[in-house]
């Protein structure tokens, strides 16, 4: 059930420079924004600059982040779009089978699962039986995104691994609303037309939400690097729906309901 977009035709190539060069918003250079397909931009910040680079794009929706030699550890921070039918218990059992080719050389041989910050970041963290070195996979799931890393490295008072966390922890997605309304707006139109039962209890869920009320098309014209009319984000906007529809329109029937029944809750999980 993953949502694929067009990027050209999502932001109409208004943010593609973004994905290799820092945006011009005043940020700090400790505070870096960059552009991600069906995220929008993320402003991040770094405790040390001189510990963390953007790597490129590698199976993931914009620039990853990397720890560089500074920091004397390995990390990978990816960004991908949110899923918002993924339930906190599925993340949680995804984040767990990432240990268990690990738990043979692991001092922890029953990984728990920690908690930083708030809005919180999950994580887990494995010690080597031999060298004492740490192995750490975590996530952050909030607005439009999934934000996954890995750490690697010796760490034994924990410093490191924490300013790894810190970095996945204040990621801000700056245009967090309209991605999110522009989302739930063309998985309610999809569901409106594919699962008809659906939409009453659909139309209600989202009319009920902040998202109803959010001018995204308004928001898209305005970041446009090139000159466009709403006429046009519009016009472009409805390409990338009736795609969107017609990707959703091959799943099973049942697959169909399931996904258009767990609407509402969907909405709920944006706003949380």
């Amino acid at each position: 059930m993953r949502r694929l977009l067009i990027l050209s035709l999502l932001w109409l190539v208004a943010a593609s420079p973004a994905s290799s060069q820092v945006v011009s918003t005043g940020a700090a250079p400790d505070n870096p924004v960059r552009f991600y397909s069906d995220v929008g931009r993320i402003k991040w910040t770094f405790p040390h600059q001189e510990n963390f680079i953007f790597g490129v794009p590698h199976f993931t929706v914009g620039p990853r982040v990397l720890c560089t030699r500074n920091i004397s550890a390995e990390c990978e921070v990816e960004v991908s779009a949110r899923q918002l039918w993924t339930t906190i218990e599925e993340r949680r059992k995804e984040l767990l089978t990432n240990s268990e080719e690990y738990l043979p050389d692991a001092v922890e041989q029953s990984p728990q699962i920690l908690s930083f910050g708030s809005p919180s970041v999950e994580y887990f963290v494995l010690t080597h039986k031999k060298d004492g070195g740490k192995i750490a996979f975590g996530y952050a799931a909030h607005g439009p995104y999934v934000i996954r890393f890995k750490f690697v490295g010796r760490d034994p008072e924990g410093k490191k691994l924490s300013e790894v966390l810190a970095v996945v922890q204040s990621a801000e997605a700056l245009d967090r609303n309209e991605f999110l309304a522009f989302k739930l707006a063309d998985e309610k139109a999809a569901c409106g037309k594919l699962a008809p039962e659906s939409k009453q209890a659909n139309e209600a869920a989202f009319a009920n939400s902040a998202y109803s009320r959010i001018d995204y098309p308004a928001h898209f014209v305005k970041e446009a690097t090139q000159a466009r009319g709403r006429a046009g984000i519009e016009a472009n906007l409805e390409k990338v729906r009736q795609q969107y529809i017609e990707q959703i329109s091959e799943w099973p029937k049942e697959s169909i309901l399931t996904f258009c029944q767990s609407f509402p809750a969907q909405v709920a999980s944006a706003e949380q």
